[in-house]
């Protein structure tokens, strides 16, 4: 149970509420009498604090992304054990993207624009570092006191898929309503499988609404790999054409017919807020690579129309993926989601 930690100090920080519950961990607002601010505290479930396949893949992932220090990049203050809690700590945002849509509906376009551009210089920087998120989505995008977007939980579904990967357990690492077809098919990914996946999040951010979404994880993913996706201003006129198109490109099936990087998503999304735009002739810059591992390979396009041979084939790695479990579900937001068996966020 979640309040069996309340009013526990693990290491110097005290925990003191209750915030939220994901798959893997329980969420805490504590304090930090040293630095004398509110924190946000993350300890693992009693299931995989006692795993130690898990926590040493978690604690080095968590101290990568410990590392990378952005003013868009929530800041993770400590990792550690203490008796049978697993815990690391982060600062304490208490409004999320989630919370501003859920009392807006849609966000009006410059604030789109600033919250777009704010994630993706985010992921630029990481990228240069290395290292890609995975699960970009509504839930992982906090704001400052002076709002602006903070990207949260780096790291966190790269130590998933590693232990899933390692021990064979039957779960998927992502969120279906937000993967990139790549990651639906299980294929290797690169950062623009986090720019589909902040394509996703614009477009929810522009409509209200999710272009994909079904009665199962499996039907979900198979959208994401052959329907194309409504236009944006189909669903919200209000946006503009130049919105429209920026989010398209971002969420194209293909891989190669994204933008190449985070910094040239950011620049166009910088030229439309200033008036100016041109988001066919982006500067082409080296895909990144993962920080300590081999380069990332670019992922097979994927065709939107496809014949029924294709569509097999495309059915057959979606079971492979539900058979070899190769991503954690999120189910937020959208309709109760039938899934694997263990699934977490």
């Amino acid at each position: 149970m979640p309040d069996r930690h309340l009013g526990r100090t693990l290491g110097r920080f005290r925990i003191d509420s209750v915030v939220g519950s994901g798959g893997f961990a329980w969420v805490y607002k504590g304090y930090d009498p040293e630095l004398d601010i509110p924190v946000a505290v993350k300890v693992l479930k009693p299931h995989f604090a006692g795993d130690e396949t898990f926590e040493s893949r978690f604690r080095q992932e968590a101290s990568v992304a410990a590392k990378l220090r952005h003013p868009n990049i929530i800041r993770i203050l400590a990792v550690g054990r203490q008796a049978e809690a697993v815990y690391f700590v982060m600062d304490y945002l208490p409004h999320g993207l989630v919370d501003r849509l859920r009392v807006m509906g849609t966000l009006p376009e410059p604030m789109l624009l600033r919250t777009g551009i704010d994630i993706a210089n985010a992921l630029a920087f990481a990228h240069r570092e290395g290292v890609i998120h995975r699960d970009i989505k509504a839930d992982n995008i906090m704001f400052d006191a002076h709002g602006n977007a903070i990207v949260a939980d780096f790291g966190i579904a790269r130590a998933v898929s590693g232990y899933v990967k390692q021990t064979g357990t039957n779960m998927v690492v992502g969120t279906p309503q937000y993967f990139s077809p790549e990651q639906a098919r299980g294929l290797h990914l690169d950062g623009r499988a986090d720019l589909y996946s902040l394509g996703i999040t614009l477009f929810r951010c522009a409509t209200g609404t999710l272009p994909y979404d079904g009665e199962d994880w499996y039907e979900i993913a198979r959208q994401h790999v052959e329907d194309a996706p409504p236009s944006p201003r189909s669903l919200n006129p209000g946006i503009s054409v130049e919105m429209n198109r920026i989010i398209l490109k971002c969420i194209a099936k293909e891989a190669d017919h994204r933008f190449a990087t985070a910094e040239a998503l950011q620049e166009a999304l910088a030229n439309l807020s200033s008036g100016k735009l041109d988001i066919t002739g982006e500067r082409t810059l080296e895909i990144p690579r993962i920080a300590g591992r081999a380069p990332l390979r670019a992922v097979k396009p994927v065709a939107v129309r496809s014949s029924r041979r294709r569509v097999a084939a495309i059915g057959a790695s979606l079971i492979l993926i539900a058979v070899s479990a190769l991503t954690a579900i999120s189910l937020r937001p959208g309709k109760n989601v039938s899934a694997p068996p263990e699934t977490f966020d």
